[in-house]
């Protein structure tokens, strides 16, 4: 069974946010990604949810978590611009329908260390399906673009 990696839904632009861009949230946009996201992922059996500590991803794990009566766990290893191998390692350790909340950045990390099947969309609020071997590594990957996409 897999483990799934999204990127966070939309947060409006970075540049047009004067406080801490941990501290970001949501659009209304995002709102909505997230809300299509906890409809598709929620037609699996889900285990846990583990998120970057960035508020727009913990919020776009909010929905699902409700959804599925699931609390959100935040990793440190999962912040923007956090160690790929601690992304990797993260990632080897999780149980299997696992859901994991990321940035772009860590989203490359993992995926670099698949054979992608289909398309290789990295933008938000991408649902990735992870297959993982014995170990625990990434092995191959698919990706579905949240039906929800940005308006920009």
């Amino acid at each position: 069974m897999p483990v799934f990696v999204i990127r966070h839904a939309y947060a409006g632009e970075r540049a047009a946010w004067t406080g801490a861009d941990p501290e970001r949230p949501l659009d209304d946009l995002g709102w909505e990604q997230a809300g299509e996201i906890a409809r598709v992922v929620a037609e699996q059996p889900v285990t846990r949810l583990v998120s970057s500590p960035a508020v727009r991803c913990v919020e776009t794990l909010g929905p699902l978590a409700d959804k599925v009566g699931l609390s959100i766990e935040v990793d440190e290893r999962l912040a923007e611009g956090s160690d790929g191998a601690g992304v990797l390692a993260l990632l080897a350790e999780v149980p299997e329908l696992t859901v994991l909340c990321v940035h772009g950045s860590e989203l490359t990390t993992i995926v670099d260390e698949c054979v992608v099947t289909g398309e290789r969309s990295l933008g938000k609020a991408v649902i990735w399906t992870i297959e993982r071997d014995g170990a625990g590594r990434a092995v191959a990957a698919r990706s579905r673009p949240c039906p929800v996409l940005e308006s920009a």
